[in-house]
């Protein structure tokens, strides 16, 4: 997703002197050379106002004035710059596709027919979900959620059995390649894009598949409960199961990704053999797990207090593991602003409703003001009985707010809300009073709803948005290994301290450029970097291991051979590789001596001059040990090699019998490597 014109400008503005001092008294949001009104937005010395619904002066004008033919609900308040962004965020609804996570947050409601159609987009002839990128990438994470989002907003039972069965299916298909264990899965979110700024340099794609990320691991969680609510709805016996694997992924997520000392969830697990945690902030996927109440409610509110921001927004991973990561998109505003909501924390959601409508000035529209609207401030939860609402109104927005011509299934809404406050004082359907704020969804017709909330202060005492100047984390550490186990840290920071991960555990901390390894077994290394507590990345991970614990073998020492010639036209050269493709050598077994009885873990070298990733199971002595995941190379470039995933099996001492079988993709292998525990 691009970065807006003018938020380049906002840093080298945000000191001048043109900037006020004290903002207006009705201000929502204030930072830097942002100022942001009801009616107007300020940034350094251009103001933008909205004239009415369908102008904001220097940013844009509805030339199609069609309210009386959109199928899409119009908002009217006593805040013009929100009725005018809500009315320029329809033009995404019309023109622009619609990602599941746009389905999710409030395609379903706005345009349930729409969402359906782009859902079934995504869905390959096998009736599986197409993720683009798979498996490095989990694309299309949010189509479960989405989906079930659709069936509330329509009660569709068909469309309920036909998402049911592409969810199951793609389970199937993808579970044994992506699985991490625990309950968790491999690959990078979708919103990771360009990997470049948020993943270190030295990561080769293998290696950020192997992450297990906090982003991806949610949506896995959001699909899994999912399918536990489809299942139930269609009485089936595997209801129980997805519930199982639900809580098992919850119950992970909480244990592994979260950080007590900073009150939220770390970024990503790295490293391909003993994972350590990245503690930099996905604040996307933080709000995501308040949002899918995979945290506590103390967990929740801890997270929301203690978010870190920037001026011109909440950038979606802080720090960034590199220069140019502070990424601000406008769907981490939405979610933060949602969580806020949920959490009841005024000033959180002020923040993100001001970042928010400053990127929504941009000509492409952004259809997350909506989303925000609808989630956040309206409350409005979808249900396959009906429409719930728990709205949160801060009191810099109490004036009128009214959403009109709301098509829920066979009924059209004019929803009203009074007022400010998170607490409902009064609910009511056409001027009938109810003791529950819900619309049952067997409503038909127009129907006015009238909210009045009682004006309580919502968070009981004003705090700012904490905000943060840092723009990365601290430099990853460049060192050399003198003899496999005395290091030097050639680019020693004085103000660091150093933590040594030995096999993925924190062992101790050093403030001098050299160390020294005394484990004398298997013992892999990360350090990682620490300034001002906080913390940086691990370079690659160095491997120390007895010769014997450490084998190698080379393509040229497994028969049969077959030289591919019409890939590599050097006979010498060709010879040191065996084609794995679809016609050759779809299932190649080896035999491995192993010192031991143990967990090895395995991992080959191989080239791949195509442009799509190859895929090879592992079988350990007869049984399934996982899938090899090899990434492409440089197109057309047969000779360069890489690494593949790595995977983890137990070997018995002496002879064992390993076979490689054909999934997809040719890819010519080099060397088979493993390593005992």
């Amino acid at each position: 997703m691009s970065r807006l014109p003018f938020l380049s400008l906002i840093i080298v503005m945000s000191w001048c002197s043109c900037i006020r001092s004290t903002p207006g008294s009705d201000a929502l949001y204030h930072t830097g050379a942002i100022d942001v009104y009801p009616d107007s937005i300020v940034i350094g010395s251009v103001e933008y106002r909205a004239v009415n619904s369908h102008e904001i002066t220097n940013a844009w004008m509805d030339t199609a004035v069609t309210d009386d033919d959109s199928p899409y609900p119009r908002l009217h308040s006593s805040s013009r710059m929100a009725d005018a962004l809500f009315t320029k965020s329809l033009a995404g609804y019309t023109s622009a596709p619609l990602s599941s996570t746009d389905i999710y947050l409030s395609g379903a409601i706005m345009d349930p027919d729409r969402s359906m159609t782009m859902l079934r987009s995504m869905v390959s002839d096998d009736g599986s979900i197409h993720h683009i990128g798979y498996p490095l990438r989990a694309s299309r994470e949010a189509w479960a959620a989405a989906a079930w989002q659709v069936y509330c907003a329509t009660g569709s039972e068909s469309w309920l059995k036909e998402a049911y069965s592409v969810i199951n299916r793609s389970y199937r298909r993808e579970i044994s390649v992506t699985s991490a264990g625990r309950g968790l899965i491999h690959g990078t979110p979708s919103y990771m894009s360009p990997s470049t700024a948020f993943f270190p340099s030295w990561m080769l794609p293998a290696d950020e598949f192997m992450t297990i990320c906090l982003g991806t691991n949610l949506w896995h969680y959001a699909t899994l409960s999912t399918a536990t609510a489809m299942a139930a709805r269609l009485r089936l016996k595997a209801e129980r199961d997805w519930e199982d694997s639900a809580d098992a992924t919850r119950n992970s997520i909480n244990d592994n990704f979260w950080v007590p000392a900073t009150s939220f969830y770390g970024q990503y697990f790295y490293g391909d053999m003993y994972p350590i945690l990245s503690p930099s902030a996905d604040n996307y996927a933080n709000a995501l797990a308040v949002i899918l109440g995979v945290a506590t409610p103390e967990m929740a509110s801890r997270l929301m207090a203690s978010r870190p921001s920037r001026p011109e927004g909440m950038p979606t991973v802080f720090p960034p593991a590199n220069d140019g990561g502070n990424v601000v998109m406008p769907v981490t505003q939405t979610l933060q602003g949602i969580a806020a909501a949920m959490v009841g924390d005024e000033e959180a959601l002020l923040a993100s409703i001001g970042a928010l409508w400053c990127m929504s000035l941009d000509e492409t529209p952004s259809i997350q003001w909506p989303s925000l609207l609808l989630r956040g401030l309206f409350g409005l939860q979808l249900t396959p009985e009906g429409i719930s609402f728990s709205p949160v109104i801060p009191g810099k927005l109490q004036g009128r707010k009214s959403l009109t011509s709301l098509r829920y299934r066979d009924a059209v809404l004019d929803i009203n809300i009074h007022g400010s406050g998170d607490k409902i004082a009064s609910f009511a359907i056409d001027s009938v009073h109810s003791d529950h704020a819900f619309i049952d969804s067997s409503i038909t017709g127009h129907h006015r709803i009238d909210i009045t909330m009682t004006g309580n202060n919502i968070t009981g005492h004003a705090r700012p948005p904490y905000f943060t100047s840092q723009e990365t984390a601290p430099s990853t550490p460049r060192i050399y290994w003198e003899d496999n186990r005395r290091a030097k840290i050639i680019n020693f920071d004085k103000g660091a301290t150093y933590e040594i991960y030995l096999n993925g555990i924190l062992s101790e901390n050093i403030s001098s450029p050299e160390y020294t390894l005394t484990d004398t077994g298997t013992t892999v290394v990360s350090v990682v970097p620490v300034v001002d507590k906080m913390s940086g990345f691990s370079p690659r991970a160095h491997v120390s291991a007895p010769d014997r614990y450490s084998i190698h073998i080379p393509a040229t020492a497994i028969t049969p051979r077959r030289p591919p010639r019409h890939l590599i036209p050097y006979p010498e050269l060709a010879s040191r590789y065996i084609e794995l493709a679809a016609r050759h050598n779809t299932r190649l077994t080896f035999y491995v001596q192993a010192p031991a009885d143990g967990e090895y873990f395995i991992k080959i070298a191989y080239s791949n001059g195509t442009t799509d990733t190859a895929l090879r199971s592992l079988e350990v002595n007869g049984s399934y040990s996982g899938t090899l995941v090899c990434p492409p190379g440089p197109h057309n470039d047969w000779i360069t090699t890489q690494p593949s995933s790595t995977l983890t099996a137990r070997l018995t001492a002496g002879p064992n019998k390993l076979s490689l079988t054909y999934i997809g993709t040719t890819i010519l292998l080099h060397d088979i490597y493993l390593l005992k525990k």
